[in-house]
């Protein structure tokens, strides 16, 4: 069983870069086959997406980009 959300209170983001650039690509056969979503970010085509609350997407992406940070190797050590 699904439950439906409110789409003002969710935003659909790619389930790869959670960036919120997802596009519907347009098909004939919507009604036969689930719709494919495409991210502009990071190329993703799919038809898996990622529902987030509004009000949380701005901490994922802060903690997002503070894990990219932490991963960040200096070369010069080597």
């Amino acid at each position: 069983m699904r439950r439906k959300s409110n789409s003002k209170d969710v935003i659909r983001v790619c389930p790869i870069c959670l960036e919120s650039s997802l596009a519907i690509e347009p098909t004939f056969l919507t009604f036969i086959v689930p719709s494919t979503y495409s991210c502009s970010n990071c190329q993703y085509k799919g038809p898996i997406f990622a529902e987030v609350p509004i009000e949380d997407y701005e901490t994922i992406l802060n903690e997002k980009s503070e894990i990219s940070d932490n991963e960040l190797v200096n070369v010069d050590n080597f």
